[in-house]
């Protein structure tokens, strides 16, 4: 075996190995630490407090003295700033008018769509490419264990990568399905102050009218009252 083949599959082999080292330490990035002053409403934290434990969820409120947070139970806990160590924050998303979107709120209407069909994708692609370079340096005795454990690490790390891809792009649909829902809203209540005008208009005339009855009314007593006297 010449040297030049050596180092082909060397290179082959430290590329691979690249690969699965970046997935891993990707796959294991923690999200970044943020201040408490830094929480806002709707953002998803993981929360340290000082007995060790872990607690996650989503921002109800973010007080001076405390955070409140809704859990996967959609139960609400309460954590005092006293007792917090350290929170890491997931990168907020928020809407056109800068409000916060809860991250929940984001997985309710996320599909799988895109990372179904991109991880066979991937594995299909993957598995050519693998099976073909493998295949194309390793022609010796060992191929027959060689190319199928570099065609299937190959394929594996293909459907990793194209799988990844497609549930960024699912999650960044259901953003902007959230988007579209929080623009609608906001339309609707444009038009909907002046639908509340002219209820706000009848109850006026509805109490004017009353008040003139009462004033009658008043009127009446009095001029009873007053022929009673003179009586």
């Amino acid at each position: 075996m010449n040297s030049v083949a050596v180092n082909v599959r060397v290179r082959w082999l430290v590329i691979f190995a690249g690969f699965f080292i970046l997935i891993w330490i990707t796959g294991c990035a923690s999200y970044p630490h943020v201040s408490y002053s830094q929480v806002t409403e709707a953002n998803w934290v993981e929360v340290k407090i000082t007995s060790g434990r872990t607690v996650a969820g989503t921002v109800l409120k973010a007080e001076p003295h405390q955070l409140i947070l809704r859990q996967d139970d959609q139960r609400p806990l309460s954590i005092p700033k006293t007792v917090i160590r350290s929170i890491r924050r997931k990168p907020p998303v928020y809407d056109e008018f800068g409000r916060g979107i809860p991250e929940e709120d984001i997985r309710a209407v996320q599909t799988n769509r895109n990372t179904i069909i991109y991880g066979i994708g991937g594995g299909a692609l993957g598995l050519g490419v693998s099976f073909f370079a493998s295949s194309s340096l390793y022609q010796e005795d060992d191929s027959e264990t060689v190319v199928p454990a570099l065609t299937g690490a190959g394929t594996g790390l293909s459907v990793l990568l194209f799988t990844r891809a497609g549930r960024n792009r699912d999650r960044q649909e259901a953003v902007e399905i959230m988007r579209g829902r929080r623009r609608q809203e906001k339309v609707e209540s444009i038009h909907q102050p002046k639908q509340s005008e002219r209820d706000i208009l009848r109850e006026l005339e509805a109490e004017k009218i009353e008040q003139e009855r009462l004033r009658k009314e008043r009127e009446r007593i009095l001029r009873e009252l007053q022929k009673r006297n003179n009586e």
